[in-house]
């Protein structure tokens, strides 16, 4: 049996972060490190140079890849992770602001069938405390379906770089089959990531959802992607949120223009 495509794209996701915070090792001494300036916060692990055995560290990536889908926060607990270099820029969504975005794309589901979809998103940061409400049309199989969230939380910040957290919500549902579209409480646990050079500053929104719905329990990751638009207020975003896990549960891609004055 096939793979559902939606869940390759979400894998894809996924290993995107882990890409873009790869960085290789010095071949020098802690000392030597610590003597360049450096921060003493992120002294990677070094081998002996005597040796040049290399044991690939397969037990922690595997828990990096579940860590991201079970508890993102937890990773930049983990030594090594949350890193910070001195030329790092500060990570752009916790700069406090309010945005306003307007979009459009589709829903698709596992056996690729779909149609149109169009969003309007708010959003807001004040030192640190974020919200966020979102409203989502589609037409699917001839039927109008009406969905939103709206979320509130809280974001720490361990580097300039990287940031975690929790959000709280709800999401309602209107026209959408039972299967997927459901009511109830909603808990993200978010992880963003700075990871574009310093001429075109972006993030990387990578959020685990969990949505309790009569007595069920259903999980709906979402991924955002922002980029600025240089000497503007605008930026863009590109949205994809799963709708759940299962390959009949079809997946939401929306690209987004936004104001943040």
């Amino acid at each position: 049996m096939h793979a559902p495509h939606h869940h390759r794209l979400i894998a894809i996701l996924i290993a995107i972060p882990l890409l873009l915070l790869a960085r290789p090792a010095p071949a020098q001494e802690p000392e030597a490190k610590k003597s360049t300036g450096a921060p003493d916060r992120c002294v990677p692990a070094v081998a002996q140079r005597d040796s040049m055995r290399m044991h690939p560290p397969h037990g922690y990536l595997l828990a990096v890849m579940a860590g991201f889908i079970v508890a993102p926060p937890a990773l930049l607990r983990l030594p090594g992770f949350a890193c910070e270099d001195r030329d790092d820029r500060p990570l752009g969504l916790l700069r406090d602001h309010v945005a306003v975005f307007v979009g459009g794309g589709g829903l698709i589901t596992g056996e690729w069938k779909g149609g149109p979809a169009g969003s309007v998103d708010a959003e807001a940061v004040v030192r640190h405390v974020y919200a966020d409400v979102r409203g989502e049309q589609y037409w699917f199989t001839g039927d109008r379906i009406r969905m939103w969230d709206a979320r509130v939380g809280y974001l720490y910040q361990p580097v300039r770089t990287l940031a975690g957290g929790i959000t709280v919500g709800y999401r309602g549902a209107s026209g959408a089959p039972g299967d997927w579209g459901v009511e109830g409480v909603q808990i993200g646990l978010p992880l963003v990531i700075g990871a574009c050079p310093e001429s075109s500053p972006c993030w990387i929104h990578w959020e685990p959802t969990y949505v309790f719905s009569r007595g069920h329990l259903r999980v709906s990751p979402r991924a955002r992607v922002d980029m600025t638009l240089p000497r503007t207020p605008l930026l863009v975003r590109l949205d994809i949120d799963s709708k759940g896990v299962r390959s009949e549960n079809p997946f939401v891609a929306t690209l987004s223009l936004g104001l943040r004055p």
